[in-house]
């Protein structure tokens, strides 16, 4: 794409833009034939700003995240072993918060209207045989 600076429909930014799809065409036809690394690396050497960026998958098994400590493998009840996201900053004389997945439909139920709501043991049996809420295990 040496050439591009030369042609006269390029030469500013009004002319790229009313040029837009013909200078589309040319870059896309020229990085077709490229890797984004290269593509990366050869607009960089020409001094335009240029970085690859990665996908989820790519940016999770990076070495950055894994020196971060930045994913954590968890044990889940449904799905077996699942990465959460951590905590990304940490602090030399704190500990790290311990990630764990997101409780089942249900299973704080009891935790949460004793302790929120301040409901008895009572109380909350008897809106379990209402109705009013529902067991973990008939969900």
């Amino acid at each position: 794409m040496p050439e591009l600076p030369e042609m006269p429909e390029f030469a500013n930014d009004a002319l790229r833009h009313q040029h837009q799809a013909k200078l589309t065409q040319i870059v896309e036809n020229w990085a077709a034939t490229r890797s984004a690394a290269e593509v990366a690396q050869e607009l960089s050497t020409a001094g335009v700003p240029a970085s690859t960026v990665w996908n989820v998958d790519q940016a999770a098994r990076s070495s950055q995240v894994r020196a971060r400590e930045l994913l954590a493998r968890v044990p889940h009840p449904g799905l077996g072993s699942v990465f959460l996201p951590q905590q990304p900053v940490h602090f030399s004389d704190a500990p790290r918060h311990v990630a764990r997945p997101a409780p089942e439909l249900g299973s704080d139920t009891e935790a949460v209207l004793a302790g929120m709501l301040h409901l008895s043991p009572d109380e909350i049996t008897r809106l379990f045989e209402e109705g009013a809420i529902i067991a973990k295990e008939n969900t």
